[in-house]
């Protein structure tokens, strides 16, 4: 049987930016805050 794992879309916005930079990141619904905070850092530069 498959196992389906239940995901967040998250979409992160830099405010006062012009032109406006964001991502959208979907990440797993069991990602630890700590991995998390490494994914942003990662995904904005």
């Amino acid at each position: 049987m498959v196992k389906v794992q239940a995901m967040y879309q998250i979409k992160i916005t830099l405010n006062d930016m012009k032109p406006t930079v964001w991502r959208r990141l979907i990440v797993p619904s069991t990602i630890a805050l700590n991995e998390l905070h490494h994914v942003i850092q990662i995904a904005m530069g």
